[in-house]
């Protein structure tokens, strides 16, 4: 029969079973660190995904104005669409002239955009109480780089180097 005394007739002292308590603070601190790389990583991911969107109609803009510079007209057609360009060139002959001379290192840009670790494009994006600029380089095939400077999604500034 059992009595409800505290007295374990003797035994000693049950065996303890488990992990020591260092293994146990080692394994929750392992736990705390995996969580946040995870963390980073999943935030480093949405932050590229958000850019490369973001990127998007600057590529498509940046596509259109290759095409564009191809021919006189179209060129003429860019500087009259973008004002902003007549403080980089004082009219639009200027600009003619300059386009003129880009036009044998310019190529068609591909339909999808490279990849902003791919050494051919790079991004700045600056939003700042509503005003958004861009400047977007693209490195083409023959080695020229196109830099553009969108201001509120209209072309700023361009050069080819």
């Amino acid at each position: 029969m059992t009595d409800a005394s505290w007295d374990n007739g003797g035994m000693g002292r049950p065996g303890k079973s488990g992990w020591p308590l260092w293994a146990k603070l080692l394994m929750g601190c392992g736990v705390i660190v995996a969580l946040g790389v995870v963390a980073c990583v999943g935030g480093i991911a949405t932050c590229a995904s958000s850019i490369s969107k973001a990127a998007s109609s600057e590529w498509v803009a940046l596509r259109a104005l290759t095409q564009q510079l191809e021919t006189d007209e179209g060129a003429r057609a860019v500087f009259a669409a973008n004002p902003d360009l007549a403080a980089s060139f004082r009219d639009e002959d200027a600009f003619l002239a300059k386009v003129q001379g880009w036009r044998p290192r310019l190529e068609p840009l591909p339909v999808e955009k490279p990849g902003l670790t791919s050494g051919r494009m790079d991004m700045n994006i600056s939003i700042n109480n509503g005003d958004r600029r861009v400047q977007l380089n693209y490195v083409n095939g023959k080695g020229a780089r196109m830099a553009t400077t969108w201001h509120n999604g209209r072309l700023a500034d361009i050069s080819v180097d």
